[in-house]
């Protein structure tokens, strides 16, 4: 049965930012999992030209059988590839226009290989396509764009599955960043859409902008002499990119530009674009490949593994996660009215961060807190009396896709670090740029751990839980007794006190309630996860 779509991509197995086969593999496996849910998987293929890869993609990434049936890999030879790229490291119209070129479906979208689909996102497209919805535009002559929302890059970089980027995004993709299109360019879009019958008419994109930008433009250009484009994301057609870079910095990368000169012809006039003539091989994915990570859960695990505790012991007492914690205490008190306990807290890392020096390690519960955010990166965080500390301030500001669910009595007199709901929820906003969901539950910690199976029960484990402000171990006794049900795999909790002698009980009350547990000791404060 013919597609009534072909996807189109292109790619090397490389190490194309960063891991370019998780990247690939995530984006295929996530379409046909969206597919399956609408069972739509007989309507779209994903055509991949794989570009001179010395072992091919098809036999290198890890699909799932879904996956595996609607993708087809057009293979380029590496002598082939070389050829035709010049001096350029990977000429993107050649590689797209060989893609289409053998793309079956009566509509043919180029989009990115690290785009997602979502179910109602294929629903939307497919009742267009199929002439169930209307947009005002003939499909048949209409270039279909469509601007995309960010998922971060820091939620990338612990390998989620498949299945957890559907949570996130069911649950949070509203609050990620929006890019919206150039007026008249209509980029950067997230797929570029038209009837088969217009990408032959054009020859597709102009084969000699081998180098970077201007390809798609050039391509647009020509395309809206004659027809109107319309953005898809008015259509209830949402994309989601995994970013690249650190806030989508990508100012690392230099290379050689296309020149920006504006078409004055509708078609290119090759007659030989994407590889007309030539006999190329169409595999399917071997499904042999295991992927690195499992999930975020077993990437996670295995980074607690691979340091060990006294790997743990010596990254928490790194003076830069002094700095990380400093850099937060301002930004609050930047907001915060300052209260006695912000003063103190501010005044006493001061001090601390002039005496501490390599001779002298040491670490704390706001340090632990900065290292668990930034090398654990939790997608899942408990915070147990989270307006006792500025801790759940600091995890979000140093990992901001973290969803947080946050107990806290919230009352207004209480002397806490940040006691009002609103307070903490308005320096979210404003100081962490969290990009992910918070849910308040009220109480204390030991009222409301007594229900929390309950109250949470859709809810995922959790990756990170933390509490503060410890004086006495019978507080956080219904915490450690029900950690084991809470933490994920590779997951960590992490305890604060307000004494040397509130840990040392601390320390004794978790090794005779979890004797499998690994304890991590630090100054006023406790590390415990699932090493041993």
């Amino acid at each position: 049965m013919k597609p009534l779509l072909s996807l189109i991509v292109g790619g090397r197995n490389d190490t194309y930012m960063g891991d370019f086969l998780w990247r690939l593999g995530t984006a295929i496996n996530f379409l046909a999992e969206s597919l399956e849910r609408i069972n739509a998987l007989s309507q779209v293929e994903l055509v991949v030209c794989d570009w001179g890869s010395t072992t091919p993609l098809h036999n290198a990434l890890a699909l799932s059988p879904a996956g595996r049936s609607i993708a087809r890999f057009v293979i380029v030879p590496p002598d082939m590839a070389a050829a035709a790229q010049l001096d350029s490291p990977f000429p993107i119209p050649i590689v797209q226009n060989v893609a289409i070129r053998r793309s079956r479906g009566d509509f043919i979208a180029q989009t990115d290989s690290d785009i997602l689909f979502r179910p109602q996102t294929l629903l939307a497209l497919l009742d267009i396509l199929s002439g169930s919805r209307a947009i005002g535009v003939d499909l048949h002559k209409a270039l279909m764009v469509c601007s995309r929302r960010h998922i971060p890059y820091r939620l990338a970089e612990c390998y989620p599955a498949s299945c957890e980027l559907h949570q996130y995004i069911d649950a949070h993709g509203s609050m990620l960043p929006y890019e919206p299109l150039i007026p008249g360019f209509a980029t950067p879009s997230g797929l570029a859409l038209l009837h088969r019958s217009l990408w032959e008419e054009t020859c597709g994109y102009d084969e000699k902008l081998i180098y970077w930008g201007w390809m798609e433009i050039d391509l647009y250009l020509r395309l809206t002499q004659r027809f109107q484009w319309v953005d898809l994301d008015n259509h209830g057609v949402h994309l989601f990119h995994i970013e690249h870079y650190p806030r989508r910095d990508s100012s690392t990368q230099t290379r050689k530009m296309n020149p920006m000169e504006v078409p004055s012809e509708f078609s290119t006039g090759n007659s030989n674009w994407g590889f007309a003539g030539a006999q190329l091989e169409i595999a399917s994915a071997t499904g042999t490949a295991s992927p690195e990570y499992q999930n975020s859960a077993s990437w996670r695990a295995k980074q607690l593994q691979a340091r060990g505790a006294d790997g743990i012991s010596r990254e928490l007492c790194q003076l830069s996660l002094v700095e990380e914690v400093l850099e937060t205490l301002r930004h609050i008190g930047q907001y915060l009215t300052p209260t006695p306990e912000m003063s103190q807290a501010l005044s006493q890392y001061e001090i601390e961060f002039g005496l501490r020096h390599p001779e002298r390690p040491s670490w704390d519960f706001r340090s632990a807190a900065a290292w668990c955010a930034s090398e654990l990166k939790p997608l899942h965080y408990l915070a147990l009396d989270a307006g006792a500390t500025d801790v759940p301030i600091q995890i979000a500001r140093k990992y901001n896709p973290v969803s947080i669910v946050a107990v806290e009595s919230w009352k207004p007199h209480a002397p806490r670090m940040i006691g009002r709901l609103e307070t903490f929820s308005e320096i979210l906003k404003s100081r962490t740029q969290h990009a992910s969901q918070v849910r308040f539950l009220s109480g204390s910690a030991a009222e409301t751990m007594q229900d929390l199976a309950s109250r949470l029960e859709t809810h995922p484990r959790f990756d990170l839980i933390t509490m503060g402000a410890i004086d006495n171990p019978s507080r956080a006794s219904t915490a450690i007794e029900q950690l084991p049900s809470l933490l994920s795999l590779g997951g960590v909790a992490l305890f604060g006190t307000t004494s040397e002698a509130a840990a040392v009980a601390l320390h004794e009350r978790i090794r005779k309630s979890l004797p499998h547990f690994t304890i991590i000791r630090g100054n006023q404060a406790l590390l415990v996860c699932g090493l041993s």
